[in-house]
């Protein structure tokens, strides 16, 4: 017996659905359940939705990287999220972007490893966030600060707090710019000769500071005033991009985004 967030699901066949969980080792395991479109003769209801807590019970043996299962319980559910279009297309958002970089569970028996064991936490407090909480909508600083704590927990988030070439302390709202390649932001001084093209990001780099030093219940959409663009949320992408060696093309919903 298993439990994890569903992040993704895919129809199978006519009846049956494979979906990928958020264990709660931060591992990623793949799950084939039989009825999980719903229908047939008891009329089945179809409650697999993303973003939502399931226990699993394994029907044995495995076959493949699919764990098969013909019974499953509901043990969290959001419930205001989905009258939320904004909220919701932020959930597939999250999700989405676990479901691409968590780690494979290879052994379904054996999930003591702990060490991935951040996103599975990440990713619950941002969808309880999502579900409790207040976010404009086309508003991304919620964005921005799942992504710096998910940064966090990769062990990928950029240098924030001095330039990245010079080394001088980056001044509270002057204009700053995140080098991708050398993961970090830079000033604006004219000898830090590196791509700015991306325009300022400083609101970027706040938001960001903002993860490393805000808990949950500490944040708020909005607060100390930062508004991070499309452009913004743009770069924190190719950001995680080229740091996690992610297809672009496989983040569906960015799309929806933007």
């Amino acid at each position: 017996m298993i439990e994890g967030i569903l992040v993704r699901k895919t129809p199978f066949q006519d009846r049956h659905l494979i979906g990928d969980l958020i264990l709660r080792n931060g591992k990623k395991q793949g799950v084939l359940f039989f009825g999980g479109l719903g229908g047939g003769k008891k009329v089945k209801p179809n409650n697999l939705e993303i973003g939502k807590l399931y226990q699993v019970t394994i029907k044995t043996p495995q076959k493949g990287d699919l764990i098969q299962t013909k019974e499953w319980q509901l043990k969290w559910s959001h419930e205001k999220i989905r009258y939320d279009y904004w909220k919701f297309l932020l959930l597939n958002f999250i999700c989405e972007i676990c479901s691409q970089t968590a780690i494979p569970q290879e052994d379904i028996k054996n999930d003591n490893d702990t060490q991935y064991q951040g996103l599975f936490n990440v990713l619950s407090n941002g969808i309880f966030f999502l579900e409790n909480e207040a976010v404009p909508s086309n508003d991304h600083h919620f964005n921005s600060y799942f992504l710096g704590k998910f940064m966090i927990d990769f062990g990928i988030m950029p240098q924030l707090k001095t330039c990245i070439h010079c080394d001088v302390i980056l001044p509270k709202f002057a204009p700053s710019y995140l080098d991708i390649e050398k993961s970090g932001f830079q000033c604006s001084n004219k000898q830090c000769e590196g791509d700015k093209r991306g325009g300022n990001q400083e609101h970027l780099r706040l938001a960001l500071i903002q993860s490393g030093n805000l808990n949950w219940r500490s944040f708020s959409v909005g607060i100390d005033s930062l508004n991070i663009t499309n452009d913004h949320l743009k770069a924190l992408l190719n950001y995680l991009i080229f740091h996690l060696n992610i297809d672009q093309e496989s983040i569906k919903t960015v799309k929806s985004l933007y």
